[in-house]
């Protein structure tokens, strides 16, 4: 994670007081950047990176914070570093799981496996909002990726199939008329659903798969409206797990 993506994913960083913010920046050092210890000037290099304003006394600031009752930075002759009660909440707010790990790198190994122009473009920004944890974001924008998967795998493999599905589908002449020759021509005239359908009907997906990408277009939906649910780091990476591996590379 870079410093830059520590400051989205750390709501508010720019607008807190200093003593928290360096509470902030002292986690990033000792945890993103591996260190044992940090140093009031490694403080002052994050403050400039991200174009914050300083305050004149980082020195004395660490120190009042490692001299206070309890401390919130233990100090020794190496440097600085998070006292453990602070360490741990800081961890469990920020640090990357295992499973967010293996996700993030399968993301980051998946443009050799898409070609498409807009697919890399989705990827791209699938990863920074998780990398963000933006996971709303991330589930919209893992779907988008997915979706225009299946439209370019449909038009290169099986619009005949796809075509001839659609007067099965539907009883009105106008939807049952339908013809799909170009990318345009499935927004313009059916609902992602309904290409789901149709890709059934067609025999062209196996029953579970068209069943994952009918439950993740509903949690797409309750991702993309405004409302109360919360939508939480574990479902954005069940979506991501699930649309990759048994959808995106399974249609090749």
């Amino acid at each position: 994670m870079t410093p830059e993506e520590f400051a989205q994913s750390a709501p508010g960083l720019a607008n807190i007081r200093h003593v928290d913010r360096i509470k902030h920046f002292a986690w990033f050092i000792l945890n993103e950047e591996k260190r044992e210890r940090f140093q009031p000037s490694d403080i002052r290099n994050l403050y400039e990176r991200l174009h914050y304003a300083q305050p004149s006394n980082i020195v004395q600031l660490c120190r009042q914070m490692a001299d206070k009752r309890p401390p919130d930075l233990l100090r020794d002759g190496k440097g600085f570093r998070l006292e453990g009660r602070l360490k741990k909440q800081f961890d469990a707010k920020y640090a990357s799981r295992p499973a967010t790990i293996a996700v993030d790198a399968m993301l980051q190994h998946l443009p050799g496996k898409v070609s498409d122009e807009a697919e890399r473009l989705f990827l791209a920004e699938a990863l920074t909002c998780l990398r963000s944890r933006a996971f709303r974001a991330t589930i919209v924008m893992t779907w988008n990726l997915t979706y225009d998967h299946l439209l370019n795998w449909i038009l290169a493999n099986h619009l005949g199939a796809f075509n001839g599905a659609i007067p099965k589908r539907f009883s009105s002449p106008k939807k049952s008329g339908i013809t799909i020759s170009k990318k345009d021509d499935f927004s313009d005239q059916l609902k992602e659903s309904e290409v789901i359908d149709l890709c059934g009907i067609a025999g062209m997906l196996a029953d579970s798969t068209r069943k994952i990408l009918s439950e993740k277009l509903t949690r797409r939906n309750l991702a993309a409206h405004p409302s109360l649910i919360e939508i939480t780091q574990y479902q954005a990476e069940d979506v991501i797990s699930d649309l990759v591996n048994n959808v995106i590379l399974k249609l090749i």
